[in-house]
């Protein structure tokens, strides 16, 4: 017959349930307080406090047993060496739930479930924790009304600046500078000066007389006249052939000689 067997599913295989549930067991003993939903909190409990059990014992067999229950050996040590003989005086009520609330998004209970006796360290850090919680103060927010108005004086006069003088150091050229400031610079070339309107009239007037005057024409010459220059100009002629006939003379003798 199966009385006593009724197991709750939590909606997963055996397999599945199993770890789980050796997983939160873990948890559990190496940090002393877990949370999560109600209905797993209520199945942990059952499995942890039989393990807790195999821990008060402390012999070879319950060490070999957890072992193949839960294959961490650190665990094993803390569940053995601390959490043992902390329930030795003890026989049974060893975890507690505490209700948190409900989950948001879908509104599952949720619990605490820690063990009963803890370490002083942990719950030292514990309760640090909630004072630190509630001694934060909440930052003030200041209305309109209670914003503390400026001084008369103050608003609208921004801060005078005062300026220092800057130091001016004095230059000192070197000799080379010197001379190169010195050198004689190329004089500007002078600009050409545009002559007046009244000096471009009276050029303008002058040019114009030129012409006129060269119109007039030259005197024509007499016949004696006529005759005495075209005289003059056969006696240069003359003049001019002579030294050709010498040359053309020397020239033949020359060639008279080389004949010979």
């Amino acid at each position: 017959m199966r009385h006593r067997n009724k197991v709750k599913k939590l909606g997963m295989r055996y397999d599945h349930r199993k770890a789980t549930l050796l997983n939160q067991v873990r948890s559990l003993i190496i940090h002393e307080r877990i949370r999560t939903t109600e209905t797993r909190a209520k199945v942990t409990k059952s499995l942890a406090e039989r393990i807790i059990n195999f821990g008060i014992k402390g012999d070879l067999a319950s060490r070999r047993h957890v072992l193949k229950m839960i294959p961490d050996k650190e665990v094993v040590h803390i569940l053995f060496n601390e959490i043992g003989p902390r329930y030795k005086e003890i026989s049974g009520g060893y975890l507690r739930i505490l209700k948190l609330g409900f989950r948001k998004g879908d509104g599952a209970p949720m619990v605490l479930l820690e063990l009963t006796h803890r370490k002083k360290e942990k719950l030292e850090a514990g309760k640090k924790g909630k004072k630190a919680i509630k001694e934060t103060p909440a930052p003030e927010i200041k209305t309109a009304t209670e914003q503390t108005p400026l001084p008369e004086e103050k608003i609208g006069t921004a801060p005078e600046e005062t300026l220092e003088p800057e130091k001016v150091e004095p230059i000192t050229e070197s000799p080379v500078e010197v001379a190169e400031n010195t050198a004689i610079e190329p004089e500007p070339l002078q600009k050409e000066i545009s002559p007046e309107p009244e000096e471009v009239a009276s050029s303008v007037e002058e040019e114009g007389e030129g012409p006129q005057k060269a119109e007039n024409p030259t005197p024509e010459k007499t016949a004696p006249e006529q005759e005495e220059a075209s005289v003059s100009e056969e006696q240069v002629d003359d003049e001019t052939s002579e030294p050709d006939e010498t040359s053309d003379s020397d020239a033949i003798q020359d060639e008279d000689k080389i004949a010979e």
